[in-house]
C-alpha cells in the first residue's frame, strides 16, 4: 500500500470525523459491526476507541477489512 493521500476525499472525511470525535458505526467485510470513535488514521489501519458492557477498548482495524464507515446522526 502506497503513503497515505491526504487529498482523497475519503481520508479527509475520515480526518473531519477524528476532528470531531463523532461517533460512528464501522462494518468490517465480516459483517462484524464496531461502534466507537475514531482516533487515528495511518497507511494501513483505523485506531478506533470503543466501550462494550462498561470495557472501555482500544482497537486497531486494518483499512481493507472495512466495508463502510457510518457516523451517527
Amino acid at each position: 500500500m502506497s503513503d497515505l493521500n491526504i487529498t482523497l476525499p475519503s481520508i479527509r472525511r475520515v480526518h473531519s470525523i477524528i476532528r470531531e470525535h463523532q461517533q460512528v458505526e464501522l462494518k468490517l467485510l465480516t459483517g462484524d459491526v464496531v461502534k466507537g470513535e475514531l482516533k487515528w488514521i495511518d497507511d494501513h489501519c483505523l485506531g478506533m476507541h470503543t466501550v462494550e458492557g462498561g470495557d472501555a477498548h482500544t482497537v486497531t482495524i486494518w483499512r481493507h477489512a472495512i466495508a463502510f464507515i457510518k457516523t451517527k446522526a
